[in-house]
C-alpha cells in the first residue's frame, strides 16, 4: 500500500475541493429563478452589503490615513507648545498674573507652573526660600528699614524729599497681594531681556506699583520716582 505525506494529501485536499466547489458554483449560476420572488428587504440587505464590501478596502485606507493625519497633528501641537514655551513673553502669557478686580482693590497671584509643581523640596518638605536683594539703588536714597523671615523679606528706602521706595519678597506666590485699585494704567514690562514678565500698574503723582513672579512673587512700590529708575531698581534685583 502506497503511503503519501501530510503536505501531498493537503495538495489532494485542495484540488478536490476545488473540483466540487466549481460544479456547486456550476450548478447554482444555472438554476432555474423564474418563478422564485425577492422579498425588497431581502434585495436591500444583500446590496447594502455588496457596497459595504466593496468599500471595504479603501475604508481601511482612509482609516489609517485618518489615524497618521492625527498622530502628526498630535506631534505638531506638542512641538508648537514646546516652542511656545521656549519664548518668554509668550510662555509668560500662559503662565502669567491673574488679577481678580474687587470694590476698593484688586488681586494680583500666580499659579504654579508643571515645572515648578515636579521641582525639588527640601527634607522638611518646603521649597527653600531664599531672598533676592536689591543690588542697584536711585542716588540719594537710603535703606530705613528691613526684614527677613524664612518665607518673606522686604525693605523701604528713603530720600530727603520722601521719596519713597519699598521692595517685598513673599515664598507663597498663591496667596497674592491686595492692590488699590485706584489706577489711572496698566502696562505688561518685560525684565532682564524678556525673561520676567511684569505687570505695572500706574497711579497719580507719579507713584508706581510693580509685580511679578520668580520662584517668589515680588512687589515694588514707589512714589516720587521716575519710572526708569524704577526699572532699573527692579533689573538689579537678584
Amino acid at each position: 500500500m502506497t503511503s503519501i505525506s501530510d503536505f501531498e494529501l493537503s495538495i489532494a485536499l485542495k484540488v478536490a475541493s476545488s473540483s466540487c466547489l466549481e460544479a456547486d458554483v456550476a450548478e447554482f449560476l444555472n438554476l432555474n429563478t423564474e418563478n422564485f420572488h425577492v422579498s425588497p428587504n431581502v434585495e436591500k440587505r444583500v446590496s447594502r452589503k455588496l457596497g459595504f464590501d466593496e468599500w471595504k478596502a479603501f475604508r481601511k485606507g482612509f482609516a489609517k490615513t485618518v489615524k497618521i493625519a492625527m498622530l502628526v497633528l498630535v506631534c505638531g501641537a506638542g512641538l508648537f507648545f514646546a516652542t511656545a514655551m521656549s519664548i518668554s513673553p509668550v510662555r509668560a502669557s500662559f503662565f502669567g498674573a491673574i488679577v481678580t478686580w474687587y470694590n476698593e482693590y484688586f488681586e494680583v497671584k500666580y499659579d504654579k507652573t508643571p515645572a515648578e509643581e515636579n521641582e525639588e523640596i527640601t527634607d522638611n518638605g518646603t521649597a527653600e526660600f531664599v531672598a533676592k536683594k536689591p543690588t542697584y539703588v536711585p542716588e540719594g536714597f537710603d535703606l530705613v528699614n528691613e526684614y527677613s523671615s524664612y518665607a518673606m523679606y522686604f525693605c523701604d528706602y528713603l530720600n530727603s524729599n520722601t521719596d519713597y521706595l519699598s521692595y517685598s519678597q513673599y515664598e507663597n506666590y498663591e496667596d497674592g497681594v491686595d492692590v488699590d485699585n485706584s489706577i489711572i494704567g496698566r502696562e505688561t514690562l518685560y525684565l532682564k531681556d524678556g525673561a520676567i514678565e511684569a505687570e505695572l500698574f500706574i497711579y497719580e503723582n507719579n507713584k508706581y506699583i510693580l509685580i511679578w513672579k520668580d520662584r517668589s512673587l515680588i512687589l515694588i512700590l514707589s512714589e516720587g520716582l521716575e519710572l526708569d529708575e524704577v526699572i532699573k531698581f527692579a533689573e538689579g534685583i537678584e
